[in-house]
């Protein structure tokens, strides 16, 4: 190990890999957060129902994503469901559809909990002042829900986009699978591994200052949701 000496030459040869790397990272993020958040309302709304089966049932399913670590729920489905199935899947979009379905539930439970966080008081305040439904929900309850829960979505989204990484375990072309390959093909794990992790920096640092910006502009009462552990 003493005589290893860096040649970063031999990651221009796999330029073109990294870059289809790059793109394939930040394709699989951005339809992973999109698709996430969707999912995310009608099982906010499925939570909020008390005493309904219904409500039990996505509970019950919330806290079962939130439990599963994401690289068994990854590899789980790629592997048993063509078991089950006898049809061949896309390692792609099985990292994509598993990407959403974790990320929604950790989204559906950020924003149950911002808003069981609406003071009783203010609900009250606009009913007394002859709001309607429609008018409490963006006058009051909607700007008390995005300050509490817009820093720990975001902070989710960015740790979204860390776990990508993840799908190279089902041989997924992203970032970490195309080094991967380099010290397979040319036993440079310097060289691979610092490349990639330059680029995941070029991604993840803008997002980060984009986050502390909002922070900072939501203001200091929000600063205890700032982080938020998947």
């Amino acid at each position: 190990m003493n005589n290893y000496s860096l040649n970063f030459t031999v990651i221009e040869q796999f330029s073109s890999a990294l870059a289809f790397g790059f793109l394939t990272t930040i394709a699989l993020s951005m339809l992973s957060i999109i698709a996430g958040t969707v999912l995310a309302f009608p099982l906010v709304r499925g939570m909020l129902m008390h005493g309904r089966l219904l409500g039990a049932l996505v509970n019950g399913w919330v806290n079962l994503v939130r439990a599963i670590p994401l690289l068994v729920l990854l590899t789980g489905a790629y592997y048993i469901t063509p078991v089950l199935t006898g049809l061949k899947i896309n390692s792609f979009l099985t990292a994509a559809v598993v990407f959403s379905v974790y990320l929604s539930a950790f989204v559906a439970d950020i924003l149950r909990n911002a808003i069981r966080s609406v003071p009783e008081s203010f609900v009250q305040t606009g009913m007394a002042l002859g709001m309607n439904r429609s008018q409490l929900n963006h006058h009051i309850i909607l700007p008390v829900v995005l300050r509490g829960a817009m820093i720990p979505v975001f902070s989710m989204y960015l740790s979204l986009i860390k776990y990508t990484s993840l799908a190279s375990a089902i041989s997924v072309h992203e970032l970490l699978h195309v080094a991967d390959l380099i010290v397979l093909q040319k036993l440079r794990p310097v060289e691979a591994y610092t490349s990639i992790t330059v680029l995941y920096l070029l991604i993840i640092i803008p997002l980060s200052l984009l986050s502390r910006q909002l922070e900072s502009r939501l203001g200091s009462s929000s600063g205890r949701n700032r982080t938020y552990d998947a």
